[in-house]
């Protein structure tokens, strides 16, 4: 056929630019498998004998790479000469070693929720320019965007510096050998001025014992690799997945409903539009393939997305089909060149394919034809996908439940419309909860890129099954106290790791957890009591002496950190400056904390641990009978003392988890008694009722609103499958809401005969091991308040207004008149 012979202006690269380039492929396989190309150059494109050449070890990388992209000379030339793709034998074996200890399966899997979390923030940006009406490429949104994100975090790069300095090379126009070049200078000046980034460039640095270590040159050369290949071939393999669906609506119809066929998708993507086209092998000896002689030395060029439509391996190979079997899929190369990173590659795909087609709820149209990318010719990928994206006929994602739109005082709130992180959701988000409840009780939330629980019966399960969802969110998930590295820095440099056993699952959390139980006995808590008492009254007694006042600045900030305060064994007029330091430790929490903010909280964090460490050091020489002392020379079973670390990390937890949720509590009580006078008139008369109170105050205005758990296997809540590594939000404060186990859930009715039976302060074990105190300063407040004044009242036209936080709820201030 014409295809198949050389002439002018006849090129491979050529054919792999047109739009649908298989036809010709087919023909040049059919009529010649392995044809001369001129110039040494052979095109194999038969899937036997590329698998073959491949697995065969005579055959190597060779160093034509940099020739074929007509390089002679420079710092491309040179870089291209000894990464991966060049190399053989013992110098390969030895690089690829040093490079693959960054893509093993347990770190690949560590950047799972860093994935989950970047693509919710692109599908929310998609589902909001959907919203408006606009037209949505979905290769700039989504399919870009992902892998160079997770690349960039991989490297360690700031995203300034990423899109300043990186990118624009990436995505020169130029593309070839001027895209490596520009790479590998920047790469190499990063190198010669020591400004490496913590990350996988430094990484890459580090000597391996057996090993030895990459030369400059190499590191230079494999990091340029990595980027190239980390951003083109993933981009390419993501766009061209959706637009393998966007013309199969009974495929989307099929992993709507069951969203594991996405598995399948993404590897017939794989083989039916690769974005790898093809590698290249020199000949290492001479050989004669399909009759053609080869002399040693010419390059063998390897048609792997040719051979993945061969019709000898895969039957009707030009039907996209995710249900077929792939033996010896060639996409990602094979034998000992197979890419490191297709694990990765393949984990974006999953993720984004799920989030965008199954999680978000939106019918997608292909508004014009495909438009493929002519930048580089060995990828083939999509320029251009732009898309209409509609609502799904007003349903909800499959894998978040049935969609029924609710009324609340006359606002239709539909799930899909609002999330946690919205400003009016955290400052009333009852409403919002019911719509959870009805809706979608596990809920796949794109904005905090987790599943959220929020029935009464699937947290209990969710919580009394730590052998499957992991609180150890430090350890196990890979998350940081801190969004940003500098503030970290300023921890490590003056203080202890964040990081409380406390947290931890069990075995070792209950090792932590005995250590810390003594402090909160039913005996010490008692023992505590007239000091809580007098505390109260005398807190009381400023009130009245003001009359109309701000409530927490005067009394709710200041019950729990004084009790919290005498427990421990510290110093009454350091309170303030605990509570100081307490606030500012508690912030990071909230979600929507500025990087500036964040330094300044780790230096006031840095302040706490110093002075609790010299309290502990003076305890430990003249103990006394108070909690720190006892931390102080705090020892496990075998008799080993306590690392500071740990130590740090309990006393931190005593006092944040000691006075904030308790003072949120206190606020909220008073608040509630302000708008409801006909319940303090009720526990007036009845003191008995107060008990009861503070549990309903506890479950209609819990302070911890939810925590995060960490999926350690793929398992079902409610019926939804929550993959492996997923991130799920235990939303304690709508389960305290479900009308299931608290009829009338939304009223305060001081005869709940299950009032105590609330998620506020967890369950299971994690269970909070203050829960008596907590009630006992509440249960004392509001009697002394009760029995102290007659009115309790919100001064009129008083706006009431919380704090912003995903974790926390805590009003920002209490205006109160008394008398």
């Amino acid at each position: 056929m014409a295809a198949t012979e050389p002439g002018p202006g006849w090129s491979l690269y050529e054919i792999a630019s047109r739009d649908d380039p298989h036809a010709a492929w087919r023909a040049i396989r059919e009529d010649s498998p392995v044809l001369d190309a001129g110039d040494g150059v052979y095109f194999v494109t038969r899937w036997d004998l590329v698998d073959g050449i491949l697995r065969d070890a005579r055959h190597g990388a060779g160093r034509g790479v940099a020739a074929s992209f007509g390089a002679t000379e420079g710092l491309a030339f040179d870089a291209m000469r000894v990464w991966l793709m060049s190399l053989d034998g013992p110098d390969h074996r030895r690089a690829r070693g040093l490079v693959r200890r960054e893509f093993t399966p347990r770190r690949v899997e560590a950047l799972r929720p860093f994935v989950e979390a970047t693509t919710a923030s692109l599908v929310a940006g998609i589902e909001a320019r959907a919203h408006a009406g606009e037209p949505i490429d979905l290769i700039a949104s989504l399919a870009a965007p992902l892998p160079s994100e997770v690349i960039r975090s991989l490297f360690g790069i700031a995203p300034d510096a990423w899109q300043t300095e990186v990118l624009p090379r990436v995505h020169d126009s130029a593309g070839g050998l001027d895209m490596i070049e520009g790479l590998a200078r920047h790469f190499d000046a990063l190198l010669e001025h020591d400004r490496i980034p913590d990350g996988l460039l430094a990484q890459l640095c580090v000597p391996d014992p057996e090993l030895g270590a990459l030369s400059r040159l190499e590191v230079v050369a494999n990091a340029v690799l990595l980027v190239t290949a980390a951003i083109d071939t993933t981009a390419g393999l993501i766009g061209n997945a959706i637009s393998c669906l966007l013309d199969r609506p009974e495929i989307v119809k099929a992993v709507r409903s069951e969203p594991a066929r996405l598995d399948g998708v993404v590897e017939e993507t794989l083989r039916y539009e690769p974005s790898a086209l093809s590698c290249t092998r020199t000949a290492g000896c001479d050989l004669v393939l399909e009759g053609v002689p080869i002399a040693r030395g010419s390059q063998l060029l390897l048609g792997l997305a040719a051979a993945n439509r061969d019709p000898e391996r895969y039957a009707e190979p030009d039907r996209f089909d995710p249900e077929r079997a792939l033996p010896g899929l060639l996409s990602f190369g094979g034998g000992r060149h197979h890419c490191l990173g297709a694990a990765l590659a393949r984990m974006e795909a999953r993720v984004a394919l799920e989030r965008l087609i199954v999680g978000s709820g939106l019918d997608l149209e292909r508004v014009e034809p495909a438009r493929w990318q002519t930048r580089n010719p060995t990828v083939r990928a999509l320029e251009r996908l732009p898309v209409r994206a509609t609502r799904r006929g007003g349903a909800a994602p499959a894998s978040t439940g049935e969609h029924r739109p609710m009324t609340d005082e006359g606002r239709t709130m539909r799930v899909e419309d609002h999330s946690l992180m919205d400003p009016a959701v955290q400052e009333s988000p009852f409403a919002y909860y019911r719509a959870l409840l009805e809706q979608a009780p596990v809920y796949l939330m794109p904005e905090i890129g987790a599943y959220v629980v929020s029935r009464y019966r699937d947290v209990q399960h969710v919580l009394a099954h730590p052998e499957i969802w992991s609180n150890d969110l430090l350890g196990k998930a890979g998350f940081s106290m801190f969004q940003h590295r500098e503030a970290q820095d300023v921890l490590e440099a003056g203080g202890w790791p964040r990081d409380t056993k406390l947290q931890t699952d069990p075995p070792i959390h209950r090792d932590y957890r005995a250590l810390v139980a003594p402090a909160f006995t039913a005996g010490r808590v008692r023992a505590l009591e007239p000091f809580v008492r007098a505390t109260a009254e005398a807190l009381a007694e400023d009130l009245a002496r003001e009359g109309e006042c701000e409530f927490i600045a005067t009394f709710a900030a200041w019950l729990p950190i004084r009790v919290i305060t005498r427990l421990l064994g510290l110093p009454a007029e350091d309170a303030a400056r605990i509570k100081h330091w307490s606030d500012a430790w508690v912030e990071p929490l909230s979600g929507v904390i500025s990087k500036e903010r964040e330094i300044e909280v780790a230096h006031l964090g840095v302040e706490l641990q110093q002075y609790l460490a010299a309290w502990m050091e003076e305890k430990r020489e003249s103990p006394a009978e108070d909690v720190l002392s006892e931390l102080a020379v705090a020892c496990f079973p075998d008799g080993r003392p306590l690392p500071m670390a740990e130590k740090m990390g309990i006393a931190e937890h005593l006092i944040v988890g000691g006075h904030e949720t308790a003072t949120s509590a206190l606020a909220s009580g008073v608040m509630l008694l302000a708008q409801q006078p006909e319940v303090a008139r009720a526990l007036r008369e009845d003191p008995g009722l107060v008990r009861n109170f503070v549990e309903e105050v506890l479950r209609l205005e819990s302070p911890s609103q939810g925590f995060f758990r960490f999926a350690l296997e793929t398992a079902e809540v409610a019926g939804v499958e929550i993959p492996k590594g997923s991130m799920v939000q235990v939303r304690f404060a709508a389960a305290n809401r479900d009308p299931a186990q608290f009829p009338d859930p939304d009223r305060l009715d001081l005869h709940r005969p299950n009032a105590g039976a609330h998620m506020a302060f967890s369950q299971g074990e994690h269970h909070c091991v203050g829960a008596p105190l907590a009630r006992l300063e509440l249960q004392t407040a509001f009697r002394v308040l009760l029995d102290r004044f007659e009115r309790i009242e919100i001064p009129e036209g008083s706006v009431l207004t919380h704090l912003p936080g995903l974790a926390l709820r805590t009003l920002s201030a209490l205006p109160i008149r008394l008398a």
